[in-house]
């Protein structure tokens, strides 16, 4: 089947699950952590530093690329539309 959509947050991850997605798919990196992308349908997301750096949990970065998966991929209306 594969996927529609993979966010990969770091290049293990990318590489280990790019394979999986359909040809029409979309690939979302972390454009600081996900330096070498062959895949052709790539959005590079330069997610900062400071979420990891400045509250230490990793929860936080996630969080960060959930939010700008939601600005890529809108699958409900944002308040007011």
């Amino acid at each position: 089947m594969g996927l529609d959509i993979l966010l990969a947050m770091n290049q293990m991850a990318c590489d280990e699950s790019a394979e999986e997605l359909k040809p029409a798919g979309l690939l979302v990196v972390d454009a600081q952590l996900v330096p070498q992308v062959t895949y052709p349908r790539t959005v590079k997301i330069p997610l900062p530093g400071s979420p990891r750096k400045n509250a230490g949990r990793e929860q936080m970065a996630n969080i960060v690329a959930l939010g700008a998966l939601s600005r890529l991929i809108p699958v409900t209306p944002r308040a007011g539309e």
